[in-house]
């Protein structure tokens, strides 16, 4: 605590001043321009009256250059003509607010559901009673409400295809976020809209774009001093502090997210703010003309899913400072494994303690964050316990470990893919789009290159292709791990072909007899979540297939991590066998992969050089961490 307010100080004494006026706030860094913001907003004010609904409030004041200047540079939109752009119909916003509240706010929480409400009321009258940073807000509520609902719901409401509705919601949030203009606006309806937007749609236009994009928000953000805590300025009121810490937090770890595959050196640093964490409170908790600071409750409330990734974050920059030692050998890596994997539970044991401790009823919202928040837990402990048992340089007495790292990996993967699909959760599976589990699809696939084929390997390869057929195109656009996961899958391909090739022209043998453990293991979900949907009792344990026939989504699997293969009787052999009915003849793969696939000189595994553009991108040339 002194820590913090030792550091506090130092910001103080280095940072500027926060300018309030009626559109907006405005950061100044230095006594310099201090001052000289002070003189321009004087000479300003004499010129100028602005309006918070006032639709012209950010354009009367600037040229057509200027204006222009000021856009947001959508070049893949400018092309199409403003009277083009798809509005939401003023009858259905109620429809389109109810949708994001339940859909979409639990997981991006940034807004004041009360005073939102009042705000889509208004904007049921018309658009042009809002000012243009509030129009791109309702932009971006929409395209993220579209994009939770499922495709008849969209059809049933708006009378049209989902695709097509999105496409118009993604090209009128663009517009409307040019025309706000994020590089010069200091309303944060802009901020909101822009993270809205790039949580939601991001996925359309690849990950380097999203990562370039999120630049720009940090800065805008930034130019807003959304990186100071609003309790250090007299003109911020308590409703408004909270608020902004809100929104920062969630910048803060949307860039770490999206930072991590290209330049994770350039994330926000802990150093430049001084920012609180929001309170564990409900928005109820909160109102505009509050004078006393909200209360944290206890149990989960409204922004404990916030407060969860703010803790993911806090690991993953654990993790990646440590990662020099992670990839040592001998006595340094296990020292450095223990103290991640101590971290990673002693969170997971915080989550479970703080938020999910009650044994009263639930809401769904909790079951879907609870697990949400364990299976990133779960991608990172693997990351972190199972670090080059899969490299060259790995033993053959690894081979346990490598078995229970698959098995792992595989359950990891599986889950994800139910969790996504189930009718009880489905409406929440556009969270998951944006958390892809590369790592655990690199340990299945080199797992499944060093096995003699049989059905439990035809299973697990099927699962892997239809997680990679699921992945959105363009989040492969310009990946840096593309090149390793398609190195990988053409390895395992190749893999599977010799091997079938070899088993059809040998007589029939009990040779290829799956070693894939039955596992017994409890559901994730408490007694009675399931049944509502699945007409299931999963209250004890029960002994399920991992892998989901074709169609079929099964409950999800909370299966250990020290799960261990089972060893197969020999009297069962005959059921294990690969047999014609369990090769998948025709297996699509997308169209990314089989573009990189024919360009590729070699059918090499790839995935030391996966673990590489994880972990090895980040040292310097001594092997220390390149954030310091």
């Amino acid at each position: 605590m002194d820590v913090y307010h030792e550091d506090t100080q130092k910001l103080n004494g280095s940072f500027g001043s926060l300018h309030v006026c009626e559109e907006g706030t405005l950061y100044t860094s230095n006594g310099f321009w201090t001052a000289l913001h002070g003189e321009l907003r004087s000479v300003r004010e004499a010129f100028e009256t602005n309006d918070i609904i006032d639709s012209n409030a950010f354009e009367d004041s600037l040229s057509a250059d200027e204006a222009e200047s000021g856009q947001i540079p959508f070049t893949f939109s400018q092309s199409n003509p403003l009277e083009s752009v798809f509005h939401p119909a003023p009858h259905l916003l109620s429809y389109i607010w109810q949708a994001y509240v339940e859909n979409v706010d639990p997981f991006i929480k940034v807004l004041h559901v009360p005073t939102m409400t009042e705000v889509i009321r208004l904007a049921e009258a018309g658009f042009d009673k809002l000012s243009l940073g509030m129009r791109a807000l309702i932009f971006s509520i929409s395209l993220a409400a579209v994009n939770s609902l499922s495709s008849s719901d969209v059809q049933e409401a708006f009378q049209d295809a989902k695709d097509r509705v999105l496409s118009g919601l993604v090209l009128g949030t663009e517009k409307a976020l040019s025309q706000a203009g994020i590089l010069k606006t200091t309303d944060l309806c802009v901020a909101q809209a822009s993270l809205i937007y790039l949580e939601s749609a991001g996925h359309r236009y690849g990950m380097r774009t999203v990562w370039m994009m999120s630049g720009i928000l940090v800065r805008a953000a930034i130019s807003v001093g959304l990186h100071r805590d609003g309790a250090t300025f007299p003109s911020v009121s308590l409703f408004d502090a909270e608020m902004r810490r809100r929104l920062w937090w969630h910048i803060c770890c949307f860039d770490a997210r999206v930072s991590q595959c290209y330049a994770p050196e350039t994330m926000i640093s802990n150093s430049m703010l001084d920012t609180r964490e929001p309170t564990n409170c409900n928005d109820a908790d909160l109102e505009v003309n509050m004078i006393k600071e909200p209360i944290a409750r206890e149990g989960f409330t409204n922004v404990s899913f916030t407060l969860m990734a703010c803790e993911l974050r806090r690991l993953c920059n654990h993790v990646l400072s440590s990662m020099s030692a992670l990839l040592a050998s001998g006595e340094k890596q296990q020292a450095a494994k223990c103290v991640a994997l101590r971290k990673i539970e002693e969170a997971r044991e915080w989550a479970t303690t703080q938020f999910f401790g009650n044994s009263g009823p639930r809401h769904a919202v909790q079951h879907f964050a609870e697990f949400f928040f364990g299976m990133l837990l779960d991608h990172l402990n693997i990351i972190v316990r199972d670090t080059n048992i899969f490299g060259k340089s790995a033993s053959v007495d690894q081979t346990d470990l490598r078995n229970r790292s698959f098995m792992s990996a595989l359950t990891l993967i599986e889950n994800v893919r139910k969790w996504r699909y189930q009718s009880s959760t489905h409406q929440w599976g556009w969270v998951l789009m944006n958390f892809q589990q590369w790592y655990a699809v690199g340990i299945v696939l080199m797992h499944l290159q060093t096995q003699t084929w049989d059905s439990g390997c035809e299973r697990a390869w099927s699962l892997v292709v239809k997680t990679l057929n699921e992945t959105p195109p363009a989040m492969m656009t310009q990946n840096p791990l593309r090149e390793s996961i398609v190195g990988m899958v053409t390895a395992t391909r190749q893999h599977r072909k010799e091997q079938l090739a070899q088993q059809n022209s040998q007589p029939t043998s009990y040779q290829n007899v799956s070693l894939m453990p039955q596992i017994c293991a409890s559901i994730s979900a408490p007694a009675g979540f399931w049944s509502s949907s699945s007409g299931m009792d999963l209250a004890t344990e029960l002994s399920l297939d991992t892998y989901a026939a074709e169609g079929e989504i099964a409950e999800p699997l909370n299966i250990p991590l020290s799960t261990k293969p089972v060893e197969t009787s020999q009297d069962n052999l005959s059921e294990n066998c690969l047999y014609q009915e369990d090769i998948h003849p025709e297996i699509s793969y997308p169209p990314w992969y089989m573009e990189s696939a024919n360009d590729l000189d070699t059918m090499e595994s790839n995935f030391e050089s996966l673990q590489q553009l994880f972990f090895h991108s980040l040292l310097d040339s001594n092997g220390g961490y390149l954030r310091g």
